[in-house]
């Protein structure tokens, strides 16, 4: 029973990693590069790292960096957890 367990387990987390997270990205990428043409703007359509574009693949990875390094900011009379889940 708990091998059962584990193997639905293993495959949620093999689902989640390589096609929901990559997934998202896509989405994400799509929606800045739709955004950006619409508005006529520089996005990731034109934006370059470097003299470096990649088709602006680099803007989620910048966005994974930029949410792992983000300061954790919580008001001095708040209540922690409420504030984290709002």
């Amino acid at each position: 029973m708990l091998e059962v367990a584990l193997w639905a387990v293993a495959k949620c987390v093999v689902v989640f990693l390589f096609f929901l997270l990559p997934g998202a990205a896509v989405l994400t990428w799509v929606e800045r590069k739709m955004s950006a043409a619409i508005q006529d703007r520089v996005g990731p359509n034109r934006a370059s790292v470097f003299g470096i574009s990649l088709w602006g693949l680099l803007h989620p990875v910048a966005d994974g960096i930029k949410m792992f390094f983000k300061e954790d900011f919580v008001p001095a009379g708040a209540d922690r957890l409420l504030f984290t889940l709002a």
